[in-house]
């Protein structure tokens, strides 16, 4: 159930086996293992419900009101949200965003760089 979950997650949100493996820091290969049906451990799952902002229950059981959101059909995604629309370098950024763990620090950096370009 948590291979096909995480697999639905990806592919909804328009990411290969290798983006997510590197947004949890991880090689794609292991990743792959986790699709393919190896549970992984409790770290990674809750990297995974970091990353798609969704609950530990949905990722284990496919079942809690906020996940559902997330596969609520196979073409779901962030799309369905005009003012949100984003294209693949800011989903990514997005992605690594809510990764971090100093958000304040993050946010802080990148407020610099865009002032210096």
């Amino acid at each position: 159930m948590i291979s096909e979950t995480i697999k639905n997650l990806r592919k909804n949100h328009g990411l290969t086996q290798a983006q997510v493996a590197e947004c949890l820091g991880l090689e794609r290969s292991t990743y792959a293992y986790y699709e393919g049906g190896r549970v992984p451990g409790v770290e990674i799952l809750l990297r995974l419900c970091g990353l798609y902002k969704i609950t530990l229950e949905y990722l284990v059981t496919g079942e809690d009101g906020i996940g559902k959101a997330y596969l609520r059909d196979s073409n779901s995604s962030m799309e369905h949200i005009p003012h949100l629309l984003l294209n693949d370098d800011e989903k990514k950024l997005v992605l690594l965003y809510r990764l971090c763990e100093d958000k304040t620090a993050t946010l802080e950096l990148v407020r610099k760089l865009s002032v210096q370009n």
